[in-house]
Formats: structure tokens, sequence, C-alpha cells
């Protein structure tokens, strides 16, 4: 592959070219001058053109002697031109052994790359997902953050509503205290005439049999003073008696009617306090 892009030496078409035309020239504007050495060796053999031939001679040598400098520049040239080349066509193989070592280094980066692609974009996938659940988690907690205020709200009211039905319970409970302290003070009350009542009624039913025996006794002490002629101070003694027992039994009457009053009052009171009663 270098030698075919080695470059082959080049010939100068331009002296090539200029050498033909000088001698063209020569022979057509200078006939009779030597151009060659068969010509010079005629003209030295004649001696004709002696100072032309030396002249001429001299040209060739000189020419002879650039062709020389020409030919040892050429193969100098040919030679440094062979040793660049081959300097090249080492650099170009190490050069194409960089370049293959590049294009693999290039090939496993490019892998890599596209490896580490893969893995970014599962690992996108994987944070898009994390992310996508982690929104939905926070839209969750929102909205039970949301009900939690709710509740507690709810609860505050509740709690509101609860203190005050117990300030009022409590204030239904001192208020039933007080009822029962005033009802049981007015069944004490209640019991305490209960007991007058019994014991006036008692003291009346007594007072008015006593007052009946007593006017039964009177009426008959008086019938019988009646028969012996005992009649004017005995009867007023006697009515005097009678009323004085009758006195005492409207009394024992109206006590126990004040009691049975105070009673009816009190058992009213009770009901109106508790209608169950």
């Amino acid at each position: 592959m270098a030698l075919e892009k080695r470059q082959l030496p080049v010939v100068d078409q331009k002296v090539a070219y200029k050498s033909i035309r000088n001698v063209g020239f020569t022979r057509l504007f200078q006939p009779y001058k030597t151009v060659t050495k068969g010509q010079a060796a005629i003209a030295l053999a004649t001696g004709e053109a002696s100072d032309t031939i030396v002249e001429e001679l001299s040209r060739i040598e000189a020419e002879s002697i650039a062709e020389k400098a020409v030919a040892s520049y050429n193969s100098l040239e040919a030679q440094v031109e062979k040793d660049v080349n081959a300097s090249f066509e080492k650099e170009l193989i190490s050069e194409k052994k960089r370049v293959d070592i590049m294009k693999k280094l290039a090939e496993e980066a490019r892998q890599e790359l596209e490896s580490l692609r893969a893995e970014r974009k599962a690992e996108h996938l994987v944070i898009m997902k994390e992310r996508a659940a982690v929104d939905s988690e926070l839209e969750v907690l929102s909205r039970f953050r949301h009900e939690v205020e709710e509740q507690l709200q709810s609860f505050k009211s509740d709690k509101i509503d609860i203190s005050y039905k117990k300030e009022r319970l409590g204030k239904f409970h001192r208020d039933a205290e007080m009822e029962n302290q005033e009802i049981a003070r007015l069944q004490y009350e209640l019991e305490v005439e209960r007991k007058a009542i019994s014991m006036a009624r008692a003291w009346a039913e007594g007072e008015a049999k006593r007052a009946r025996e007593r006017a039964k006794t009177l009426e008959a002490t008086r019938h019988r003073w009646q028969r012996q002629g005992i009649n004017k101070v005995v009867v007023v003694n006697v009515q005097e008696d009678l009323n004085v027992d009758v006195t005492w039994l409207s009394a024992g009457n109206q006590l126990v009617e004040e009691s049975v009053n105070r009673t009816e009052s009190l058992m009213d009171k009770l009901k109106r306090k508790w209608p169950i009663l």
C-alpha cells in the first residue's frame, strides 16, 4: 500500500524541452557549428574551428560535469526521497497503528458511552418512576393531611361542643344536686308534716272522742239534773263545756286542715320539680 502511494521521480519536461530547443536553434542559426562529438572530431582532424571546438568541448565538459552533478543530485535526491519514503512508510505504519488504536479506543469509548447512555437512560427512567411515585405519595399525603386537618377541625368543634355539654351537664349536676337537697328538705318537711298530721289527727280524734264521751256524760247529767230540778245553772255549765269541747275540736280540725294543706303544697312543689313523682 505504501509502495502504491509512493511517488516516482518526475522528469523535468521543461529542461528536456529547453535542451531540444537549444539544439534546434543551433542547427537553424549556426549550421556549421559542431554540436556532436563526431562533428567535433572531424573539425579537430581538419584543424577547422579549433577555438570553436575548444569552446564546445569546454561547454560539453561543463555540461558533463553539470549532468554528473545533476545525476549526483538526483541520486542524492532519490536516496533522500527513499529515506524520506521509508521514514514516511514507518511513520505511516506507526500512524496507521495509532489510528487503529485510536479507532479501537474510539469504538470502545463509543460502546462505553452507549453503555453509559443506556445506564443513564435506565437511571433516568427509574428516577422518573421514583419521582412519579414520590409525587403520588405527596399527593396522597396532601390529601391525607387535608382529611386529618378536617378531622382535627371536626374534633375541635366536637371538643368545644363536648366542653359546652360538659359545662351544661355540670350545671345540670349542680342544679340536680341543689334540687336533690331541696327535695330532701321537702321530703323531710313532708315527713315532718305527715308525722304532725298523724299526731294532730290522732290528737283530734282522741279529743273528739273524749268530747263526744264528755258530751254524752254531760247530756245524761243535764237530763238527770233537770229531773231533779237543777236546770238553769247546769244547762249553762253544760253548754259552756260543750262549747269548749267544740272549740277544741274545731281547733284540732283546723290544725289538721292546715297540715294537709301544707302537705299538698309540698307535694305540688315536688311534682313541679320532678314530674315523674
